[in-house]
């Protein structure tokens, strides 16, 4: 299986694709380190079902722990935070040209 070295970020675009809404939902919230009971209140179904989701997650990505699931979960929450904020800002920035322009 994988490792996750801290600070290198796996390349695992093809298999994050591969994961069901449902298993994407579960990685989400694993980054966020909710326990499985947690995880089983919030999307209303059984403890037994998170379970079998986490292991077809590990599968699927190539990792041995939840806790290197959570730890990519919780570096794409980052990285699409850090893109989103980007993307506000360019876009601001684009619209004081344009009203700069039309002076």
């Amino acid at each position: 299986m994988a490792s996750v070295e801290a600070g290198k970020a796996p390349d695992q675009a093809c298999e994050l694709a591969n994961l069901s809404p449902r298993e994407h939902d579960i990685l989400m919230l694993l980054g966020q380190g909710l326990a499985n009971q947690k995880i089983a209140r919030n999307l209303e179904i059984s403890e037994r079902t998170v379970k079998a989701h986490i292991t077809h997650i590990l599968h699927k990505l190539g990792l041995e722990s939840r806790l290197q699931a959570g730890l990519i979960a919780a570096r794409l929450t980052s990285m699409n935070c850090n893109s989103s904020k980007l993307v506000a800002q360019r876009s601001h920035g684009v619209d004081e040209e344009r009203q700069s322009d039309s002076l």
